[in-house]
C-alpha cells in the first residue's frame, strides 16, 4: 500500500508538472490521467478501506492480497470492487443466520465491525456462533435495561397508594412495550443467558395489554373488584406491590375472582328464589328466578357477569314455560275430547 500511495502519487506529479507529454507513450499519459481522476475520487482510500475489511476477516492470506493489489495500478476501481466483493461475500456466508442478532445490536447503537466478526467466527458451527453473537447482545442488552427496570422499581416502591402506584406501573409497562416493539431479539439473547423467560414474558404481556387497551384495561378490572367489595383498595394496593413486571397476570386472575364472586352470587340467589326466598338487589325485590334474571341481565350487563350460567337458567325457565304450555293445551284437548264422548253416548243433541 506504501508503494501505490507513493507512486500514485509521483503519476499526479507528473500530471500537474509534465512537459513534453509528446515523447511518452499513451500507456503512460492513461496512468497519470487515472492517478489525477483517483485523488480526485478518494480512490485510493477506498482501497485502503477495502484491503482493511479483507485482512479484519483473515479469510485470504497477505499472499492473496498483495496478489490483488500488484495488479490495481493496472485499474484500481477494480481492484476495490474485487476487494469489496469478497468481504461482502464472507460476510453473507459466515454471517447469514445472525441477521436479527446482528440487527440487534445496532438497535443498541453498539459498534459492531462485522468484518472483525467474521474472523472470530468463521471456525465456528452454526450453534456455537449463534452463542457467540447472543453473548455479545445480552451483555449490551443487560447494560441497556438494568437501569430503567430499576428506576421503575424504585418509583413504584415509592407509590403512597393505589393511584400512585398504577401510575408508576403504567410507566413500566410501556417500557416493557419498547422492549418488545425495539428490542425483541436482545431481550431472548438476555433470557437465555439468564437461563429464564422472565423479561420476554413481561415484554410480550405487555403487548398484549397494549392491544387490549393500555393499563386502563387493567384499571377496569381493579375499579370493578373494588365497587362490588370483591377486593379492598388495601388489597389491592398490596398485591400490586408485589406484582414483577407482568401486570397481564394478575388482571386475568383479578377478572376471574370477579366473575367467579357474580357466578356464586347468582347461583346463591337463585337458590333462594328456589326456596320461596326473596331476593333483594338495592330497592329491588325478586320473588321469581325469570324477573330476577331479566333484571340483573338488563341492569348488570357488565364483562364479568357469568353470562352463559344466566342464559341457561333463562333457556330452562323459557323450556319449561312451553311444555307447561303444551300439557295445559293437551290437558284441554283431552277434556274436549272426553266432553264430546260423552254427548255421543247420551245420543247426541236432538234436531
Amino acid at each position: 500500500m506504501n508503494v501505490i500511495a507513493k507512486q500514485q502519487e509521483f503519476l499526479v506529479g507528473l500530471h500537474d508538472n509534465l512537459k513534453y507529454s509528446e515523447i511518452h507513450s499513451s500507456n503512460v499519459h492513461q496512468s497519470i490521467a487515472d492517478a489525477k481522476t483517483n485523488k480526485e475520487n478518494d480512490v485510493f482510500q477506498g482501497l485502503q478501506q477495502a484491503l482493511e475489511a479483507n485482512q479484519k476477516q483473515g479469510i485470504k492470506s497477505d499472499t492473496e492480497l498483495a496478489g490483488i493489489l500488484n495488479n490495481s495500478h493496472e485499474n484500481m476501481p477494480k481492484a476495490i470492487e474485487e476487494l469489496k466483493e469478497t468481504a461482502a461475500f464472507n460476510q453473507k456466508i459466515h454471517l447469514r443466520r445472525q441477521k436479527l442478532q446482528i440487527s440487534g445490536l445496532e438497535k443498541l447503537n453498539y459498534n459492531i465491525d462485522k468484518d472483525k466478526l467474521v474472523r472470530e467466527v468463521k471456525s465456528m458451527n452454526s450453534e456455537e456462533r449463534e452463542k457467540y453473537v447472543d453473548n455479545i447482545l445480552a451483555k449490551e442488552i443487560k447494560k441497556y435495561v438494568e437501569p430503567l427496570i430499576a428506576h421503575h422499581t424504585e418509583e413504584k416502591a415509592k407509590a403512597m397508594n393505589t393511584t400512585e402506584l398504577m401510575a408508576a406501573i403504567a410507566k413500566e409497562q410501556s417500557t416493557y412495550l419498547h422492549f418488545y416493539k425495539d428490542h425483541e431479539m436482545a431481550i431472548y439473547a438476555l433470557d437465555k443467558s439468564n437461563r429464564n423467560m422472565k423479561l420476554s414474558v413481561a415484554a410480550s404481556c405487555a403487548n398484549d395489554i397494549h392491544n387490549l387497551g393500555g393499563i386502563k384495561h387493567v384499571q377496569k378490572v381493579i375499579d370493578h373488584a373494588i365497587d362490588h367489595k370483591i377486593r379492598t383498595d388495601e388489597k389491592i394496593f398490596d398485591d400490586l406491590k408485589n406484582v414483577q413486571g407482568n401486570i397481564k397476570k394478575y388482571s386475568e386472575d383479578l377478572h376471574r375472582k370477579s366473575t367467579h364472586h357474580h357466578r356464586d352470587q347468582v347461583d346463591g340467589h337463585l337458590k333462594d328464589l328456589a326456596r320461596n326466598q326473596d331476593v333483594f338487589i338495592g330497592h329491588y325485590r325478586f320473588k321469581d328466578a325469570s324477573t330476577y334474571l331479566h333484571h340483573i341481565t338488563k341492569h348488570h350487563n357488565h364483562d364479568y357477569m357469568p353470562t352463559d350460567l344466566i342464559n341457561k337458567h333463562l333457556q330452562h325457565i323459557e323450556h319449561r314455560r312451553v311444555e307447561l304450555s303444551k300439557q295445559a293445551e293437551h290437558q284441554h284437548e283431552h277434556e274436549n275430547q272426553k266432553e264430546l264422548h260423552m254427548n255421543k253416548g247420551m245420543g247426541g243433541p236432538s234436531m
